[in-house]
């Protein structure tokens, strides 16, 4: 099952969709986040398999930077009203099923007003938001990780060898010193 299912809008505070993508998946492993353009191969069939991954998500973070409602299409109309738009689909699919939504306030952009919405996702102004701010983005993400740890699982850590109370046995050769065995923590050698 996914966890968390990143919703965002391309040309929109994107370095901020990159550090996002990598904090979490340094902290809940690559499985558990999904992020489009990194977790479909090429050649998926693009919308049923956003269908997919959002249906086993418990979580959408819906990343809303300072142009997240001004975006046009090639025709100047604003992206956000077309009903087929995938940000907005997104965010209409996980509100009608009752995944948690948490929008992300990135680049000291506000949460959108109810009026500036589509009347389908226009609930979304009542939903708690949370700011990553550019001067401290390292305790902003870390706030971010222990609001999802309520919602999705870290995996479990395995101990590396050296804090399992084993420890590699070195063999060290000077001139007047001749140590063969295992080293551990707070061994002195001497001169």
């Amino acid at each position: 099952m996914t966890g968390v299912f990143i919703n965002y809008r391309t040309g929109d505070a994107s370095y901020a969709v990159d550090l996002i993508d990598q904090r979490l998946c340094r902290e809940f492993g690559e499985g558990q986040i999904f992020r489009d353009r990194r977790s479909m191969r090429p050649g998926t069939d693009f919308p049923p398999e956003l269908s997919r991954q959002l249906k086993r998500s418990k979580v959408l973070l819906a990343l809303i930077g300072p142009n997240w409602l001004t975006i046009s299409d090639s025709s100047g109309a604003r992206r956000l009203d077309n009903p087929k738009d995938y940000v907005r689909m997104e965010i209409r699919r996980a509100l009608k099923r009752s995944i948690e939504v948490i929008p992300v306030l990135l680049a000291g952009a506000p949460l959108p007003k109810a009026d500036q919405l589509p009347g389908d996702i226009a609930t979304l102004h009542r939903r708690q938001s949370f700011e990553l701010r550019d001067h401290s983005s390292d305790q902003d993400l870390a706030r971010l990780v222990e609001v999802l740890v309520e919602h999705v699982p870290r995996p479990p850590r395995t101990p590396s060898p050296a804090s399992n109370g084993r420890h590699s046995s070195v063999n060290i050769r000077a001139k007047r010193l001749d140590i063969e065995g295992p080293i551990t923590g707070g061994d002195y050698f001497g001169r």
